[in-house]
């Protein structure tokens, strides 16, 4: 699967980058391992979706042990 990630736009303008999932995979393992991450966690996300935050912070550690992301907005 690739993952098409927005930049923040220094320039001005937002430019596409795309990852392949691997990418984030073995970064997502460490942070399992480094919080303790199981099944009966909650991972409170306040990136928006498209920010590199949320797939390597919140969405792959969730989905590598099985736990919920909850989206919250400020």
């Amino acid at each position: 699967m690739k993952i098409t990630i927005f930049t923040s736009g220094s320039t001005g303008e937002q430019k596409a980058v795309t990852h392949d999932e691997t990418d984030f995979y073995k970064p997502a393992q460490f942070l399992c391992n480094k919080w303790e991450l199981t099944k009966e966690d909650l991972i409170l996300n306040p990136f928006p979706a498209w920010t590199i935050a949320h797939w390597a912070f919140c969405f792959f550690p969730a989905q590598l042990v099985g736990c919920e992301v909850v989206n919250i907005n400020f």
